[in-house]
């Protein structure tokens, strides 16, 4: 009986590969790392990053590269750093070869506040070499102003990405728009600027009321 006993008495126990033990398991890992990108389309294209962030308020500054940012990557995907091959590119003149600005001024031609910026994104980043993807789109604050009277906010947005390339070759295209407010004792004027940048570096402008503006 003792023998009996022996025989069918459990001493151990082990799950998987130690895994009470705070070890990683490689196995697992792997097997995790798989289905994962198994479930990652090139062709689907999601948007990573923010939507919408501030960079003027109160006349100042207060954006942080670092996080405010926009992107597009295939969809799952939630870390830009897992696609290659990325390029910077920044736009710093409209296409009539004006450095982008908003500067508003009253009646006898003084400034009262004044925003410029430059475009900056990276592109072609590709997953496991295909596509053309976009990442850390934003607008880069150059310059804020504002008269001790007056109050400038800006903020900064992003719209769901578009595949404007094909399944098999997607490229993806992000829309951004800068809004910008300059208000006073006796009046408020907002005014906008609406463009694409894409992941094959390319970039268009939609709408944009770059320039001076009377208030």
């Amino acid at each position: 009986w003792e023998c009996v006993r022996a025989f069918f008495t459990v001493s151990t126990v082990e799950v998987g590969a130690r895994a009470t033990s705070g070890a990683p398991n490689p196995r697992l890992a792997a097997l995790v790392e798989q289905a994962t990108r198994e479930e990652i389309d090139p062709s689907v294209i999601w948007q990573i990053g923010k939507a919408i962030w501030d960079l003027i308020v109160d006349n100042k500054p207060v954006v942080n590269i670092t996080v405010d940012w926009s992107g597009a990557v295939p969809a799952n995907v939630s870390d830009w750093r897992d696609l290659t091959n990325w390029k910077d590119q920044i736009v710093d003149k409209d296409p009539k070869g004006n450095p982008y600005f908003f500067r508003f001024k009253n009646g006898v031609g003084w400034t009262l506040t004044e925003f410029d910026w430059v475009w900056r994104w990276a592109y072609a980043g590709q997953y496991q070499d295909v596509g053309q993807y976009v990442t850390t789109a934003m607008p880069v604050v150059n310059k804020a102003y504002a008269m001790t009277s007056e109050s400038l906010y800006c903020n900064s947005k992003a719209f769901n990405p578009i595949n404007y390339g094909t399944k098999d070759q997607p490229l993806a295209g992000l829309d951004m728009e800068i809004e910008c407010t300059s208000s006073g004792f006796f009046k408020k004027t907002s005014v906008n600027c609406h463009v694409i940048v894409r992941g094959d570096g390319q970039f268009k402008t939609v709408t944009c009321d770059n320039g001076e503006h009377h208030c």
